[in-house]
């Protein structure tokens, strides 16, 4: 399935502290920060609020909503008959994704506050996709993405959403790992 942006929110947010690594980041640029609900994706938020305090930057939060359509067929069917299975499924999609986009305002209200101006951004899609789509969309200097604290003898210490990110990205991949936010 094509990405498709569902919607923008401009999110007023509140404060709270988090000690950031020195990178080279000019002012005034954009952090994506990967938005999956994990505890990851909190610390990944919160390192990127203290490097937007550091160098003026706003923060991008991406959600990817993830969907694949369970009406898809190997073999051809007529346009009228796919189209007429899929407008509901659609629907459906579309309203998650919406109130997808509530929840990540939410989060952005609650771990951004007004320390940084913050985008948010719901995405339906494969997520490394989404995420690297929206990267050049919203022209960001810099991706931030959690650990979730999964290791895979096979993906080796990074999950494959996050490989696929960092191995195809054009700008640097920052992953916040559960070590450095302790």
């Amino acid at each position: 399935m094509e990405q498709r942006a569902v919607g923008v929110r401009h999110v007023p947010v509140q404060s709270r502290g988090l000690a950031a690594a020195p990178l080279d980041i000019p002012i005034g640029s954009t952090l994506l920060v990967g938005i999956d609900f994990s505890e990851g994706c909190e610390r990944a938020l919160l390192r990127a609020v203290a490097l937007a305090e550091q160098h003026q930057a706003q923060i991008a939060l991406v959600h990817v909503f993830e969907w694949a359509d369970p009406n898809h067929r190997s073999e051809p069917e007529p346009h009228a008959e796919l189209e007429a299975k899929q407008a509901p499924l659609r629907a459906a999609v579309l309203a998650q994704a919406n109130a997808t986009l509530g929840h990540v305002s939410r989060l952005c209200s609650a771990l951004v506050g007004d320390r940084a101006p913050a985008t948010v951004h719901v995405v339906i899609g494969d997520p490394a996709c989404g995420i690297l789509s929206a990267a050049e969309r919203v022209d960001t200097s810099l991706i931030v993405l959690g650990d979730h604290g999964r290791r895979c003898v096979q993906r080796g210490p990074v999950g494959s959403t996050a490989q696929r990110i960092r191995d195809s990205s054009a700008v640097p991949v920052l992953l916040v790992s559960e070590r450095a936010a302790s």
